[in-house]
């Protein structure tokens, strides 16, 4: 398997997504770099740690800090007003 690239995302608890990356302590703030409400990465690979073969293509759905949906590009679309990120020979994990 080749070396793939590796996405760090940082996951907020809800009450803290509803006041937005602001009220983040500026040492956090600067590993942050997508602050969007809903963002849906494109084209990934998923492993998702249950020991299952890693799943190519992938769309993942991050809503308000939290993953909303994981599937197939046929089947999980990027909502509308979405920030999409086209991560092509990425990793999620």
């Amino acid at each position: 398997m080749r070396s793939l690239g590796l996405i760090a995302c940082v996951v907020l608890p809800a009450t803290l997504s509803a006041q937005g990356v602001a009220a983040l302590s500026p040492q956090t703030r600067q590993f942050v770099s997508v602050s969007d409400s809903v963002v849906a990465l494109t084209n990934v690979t998923v492993i998702d740690g249950t020991g299952s073969a890693p799943r190519a293509g992938q769309t993942v759905v991050i809503r308000g800090g939290r993953i909303a949906q994981v599937g197939g590009a046929a089947t999980v679309r990027a909502p509308a007003g979405a920030r999409v990120i086209d991560l092509a020979g990425h990793t999620v994990i």
